[in-house]
């Protein structure tokens, strides 16, 4: 070093009384040494050794330094093998060393998963203090994100390979020195700092199976993830005591009828003696079968007051589960019942269709020990290939259809003597008939049963159910608001209950002559959306209203108008993004949405789609593996779509149909109804008659004689092609 400084060196050691003068750095790279080919060639050969985004900075700006100062999330993982000697973690057989890269190989790809560009595997540590993965989110690329490290965490110890006894799991996030660290020899590119050494800490502190964080990770992420508190505890190192969090679970990871009712978060203003109508039903249900139906036009608050019910239910500890209907589902049989039993099944995407198979078999049988070859029966609902005897092959539809029904009693009867069942059925305006049939089945059978079935749809008189009918069941329409209640929704949403007549016009509260009038509370709360982005009205503890705006703009006096106005508000990446998903559906993934809008990364679509929950216009309901978001109000699904070109929409149906066909090629059969939907929607006529002919025969054989017919009505008259 003294040589490296300028400085004699005579003895082994020597006193330096002077200033020593830093050594110059050396840069990661002289590029200006090489020549272009030269460049080129170099760029070629680091590529297998470099970190993606290490080296896509390097070839971009051709840096001749790294090192900075940045936040990252660090993470320890230390791992143990179910086959490793007592006396070692250390890697001492092939077999182990095969384990080993394969479990680097999964780890890259979960984080790859969550992280994108920002996040890699850092390195692997074996050797006598175990085996350990250092993983860094936001180095070299920002952000340091701790909600997507938290959540990639989570998926690391619920994936886990069979060959991984325990791991445990240390994270922290913090600033650090960046860059290459090493010698003139050898470098590579790092991160160094206290916030490293507490993450390792943590790890070796962290029960086998947990993941723990400090209380700045835990305080980032507490929108997102639920994390428990420990007693502070005296890390080595560390002067002072650190409370470390242990993370649970992603709150955004939930039930289907979680998120539908975690969707209203403001308390139901003008319900009361509806809700209290509600709630008797459903008390009254916790003994024996009661059923609901609350009806009424767009935005008068259906969804918003069953929510309040679910709520009640589920504190007394009863069990709730939902189907919705989709207008480009209503010729698919038991479309909603199929969401029904896929959620009390646990079925996902992750699943193999195998392991859906055997999931559903055991628990009916399970539910149902004698159930014997009427299990199979499942086919016809699930569309899963249940293997079903011959006896049931020689049935005819009919008969068929009467086994399914006391099949699906049984298993109703079985949940709800272990838990009270809530059932919701929502949009019943778009039901196939099939579905509407076991629904009336269901409401003529299960007297004794502590089960409350509660639907919605729009028009009393657009529906023929016998469960209608019934003493049991409990009509609450809904209308709009009265002006007193309208007015306690204006303070939840203002702080005031009275604004400038001028203003209350345009919310629809008063009519042409200044007098009060009824409201409906989606238009009320689109409106004021309105108002407020234009910059008429401010709120910052008073509301203040910009008369002379107020006087230019034009409000639209319908719901669709003022959906489409805040539709068209938004960022154009956003709204694009938007419509796009209106053609998947109400519901929709991440993955084929990136795919269909040819998003570059998943990550750009989750920024988007968090910025549109942010809105109110998205919300998420179930985060890793699937990313499956919803529309916060079925209108703004309805809006978002008609605003398609007819063009567009034909060119995106086509995507959306191509990803199914692609996606769940190994069994298509549940899809063939709404595959022909798509591709009659992408004038794709071939394939169309192909799907809407399968899916008849289908539904002919199950019985669902109505759908069958509008199946090959489509097949035979498809939209836009002449006949």
């Amino acid at each position: 070093m003294l040589r490296q400084a300028g400085l004699p060196v005579s003895e082994p050691f020597e006193k330096v009384e002077t200033a020593v003068s830093p050594p110059a750095t050396q840069p990661i790279l002289n590029w200006p040494a090489y020549d272009e080919a030269a460049q080129n060639r170099l760029a070629e050969v680091i590529l297998p050794f470099v970190p993606p985004a290490l080296y896509q900075r390097l070839i971009a700006t051709r840096a001749t330094e790294m090192a900075e100062h940045r936040p990252v999330t660090t993470i320890f993982v230390q791992f143990d093998y179910k086959n490793r000697r007592d006396d070692s973690s250390a890697i001492e057989t092939a077999d182990l060393g095969q384990q080993l890269q394969l479990y680097y190989e999964w780890a890259c790809a979960v984080v790859s998963r969550f992280g994108q560009e920002n996040a890699r595997v850092n390195r692997v540590l074996t050797g006598d203090k175990g085996n350990q993965l250092h993983i860094m989110f936001g180095a070299p690329v920002a952000p340091d994100a701790p909600e997507q490290a938290l959540r990639c965490l989570l998926a690391l110890q619920r994936e886990k390979p069979a060959f991984i006894a325990t791991q445990r799991i240390g994270v922290s996030v913090g600033k650090v020195f960046a860059g290459p660290v090493g010698s003139s020899a050898r470098r590579e590119y790092t991160v160094v700092g206290d916030v490293v050494n507490q993450s390792a800490r943590l790890m070796q502190v962290c029960e086998p199976g947990q993941i723990l964080t400090d209380q700045l990770t835990a305080e980032r992420t507490r929108q997102v993830i639920e994390c428990e508190p420990l007693p502070p505890i005296h890390l080595k190192g560390k002067q002072t005591a650190v409370t470390p969090h242990l993370v649970q679970r992603d709150r955004a990871t939930t039930t289907l009828m979680k998120a539908y009712v975690d969707r209203w978060e403001r308390p139901l203003v003008g319900r009361e003696e509806e809700l209290d109508l509600l709630l008797g039903g459903m008390d009254a249900a916790l003994q024996e079968l009661g059923a609901t139906a609350v009806y009424g036009g767009t935005g008068v608050g259906k969804s918003r007051l069953l929510s309040a019910g679910v709520r009640h239910w589920l504190a007394k500890d009863g069990l709730g589960l939902i189907g919705v209907c989709y207008p480009h589902t209503n010729d698919t049989p038991y479309s909603p019942w199929r969401d029904v039993w896929r959620e009390y099944f646990g079925l996902t995407d992750g699943l193999t269709v195998a392991q859906q198979v055997t999931a559903v078999t055991a628990q009916t049988r399970a539910l149902l020990p004698d159930v014997g070859e009427d299990v199979g029966l499942w086919r016809e609902l699930l569309g899963l290939p249940m293997p079903q005897a011959a006896a049931l092959n020689d049935l005819t539809a009919e008969a068929r259809q009467v086994r399914l029904f006391s099949l699906i009693r049984r298993c109703v009867q079985a949940i709800a003597l272990q838990q009270p069942l809530l059932i919701v059925l929502e949009g019943l305006q778009w039901a196939d008939q099939a579905t509407l049939a076991l629904l009336d089945d269901l409401g003529g059978h299960l007297d004794e049963a502590a089960v409350f079935l509660a639907v919605t749809f729009r028009a009393r008189e657009d529906m023929a159910l016998a469960i209608l009918e019934r003493p049991s069941c409990i009509p609450i329409p809904l209308v709009d608001l009265s002006p007193t209640s309208a007015r306690q929704l204006l303070t939840q949403l203002l702080g005031t209950s009275e604004l400038p007549q001028a203003v209350e016009q345009h919310l629809g509260m008063r009519d042409r002559e200044g007098r009060d009038s009824p409201v409906n509370p989606l238009f009320l709360e689109e409106a004021l959306n309105v108002m407020m982005g234009a910059g008429v009205l401010r709120v910052n503890g008073r509301v203040y209203v910009d008369e002379a705006e107020l006087a230019r703009m034009q409000v639209p006096d319908t719901i669709h108008g003022l959906l489409l106005a805040r539709l068209d508000r938004l960022p154009p990446a956003g709204r694009d993004l938007l419509q796009v998903a209106s053609v998947i559906g109400r519901q929709f993934a991440a993955e084929p949405l990136q795919v269909i809008a040819q998003t570059p990364t998943q990550q750009i679509v989750l920024n988007l789609l968090s910025e549109l929950s942010e809105s109110e216009m998205t919300r998420l309901i179930a985060a890793d593996p699937e990313w499956i978001y919803l529309f916060q109000h079925a209108m703004t699904h309805e809006v978002a779509y008609e605003s398609l070109p007819y063009a567009r929409r034909q060119q995106l149906h086509a995507g959306v149909a191509g990803w199914l066909a692609t996606k769940y090629e190994h069994n298509l059969k549940p899809l063939h109804s709404v595959l022909a939907y798509h591709y009659s929607r992408a004038a794709n006529h071939r394939q169309a008659l192909q799907y809407a002919i399968l899916a008849a025969d289908e539904a002919r054989h199950i019985f669902a004689n109505r759908e069958a017919i509008d199946l090959y009505n489509l097949a035979g008259n498809p939209p836009g092609c002449a006949r």
